[in-house]
């Protein structure tokens, strides 16, 4: 029996965050994927989900969460947001 990946992130996504730090914008990938990210201020970010879907351009309200995993982040505006691990 073989175990599917989507299905182990999705069980340890069940169970609350227990890491909070600022992300800076890099070429390099963090060392895992966040669970969510916090948005303490309002801009703008490119990033590369954890499949490796890149999205540019992303307007980010301040006080959001957003439930995504994240690989990457490589560019920030005046956004000023937080991983969720």
């Amino acid at each position: 029996m073989t175990m599917d990946t989507k299905n182990m992130d999705a069980a340890r996504l069940v169970t609350p965050g227990t890491a909070f730090t600022l992300i800076t914008a890099s070429a390099t990938a963090f060392s895992s994927p966040t669970r969510a990210i916090y948005v303490d201020t309002a801009g703008t970010a490119d990033w590369t989900d954890a499949d490796g879907n890149t999205a540019t351009a992303v307007n980010l309200i301040a006080g959001s969460v957003i439930p995504i995993q994240l690989s990457k982040v490589t560019a920030i505006t005046t956004a000023k947001i937080y991983a969720i691990r």
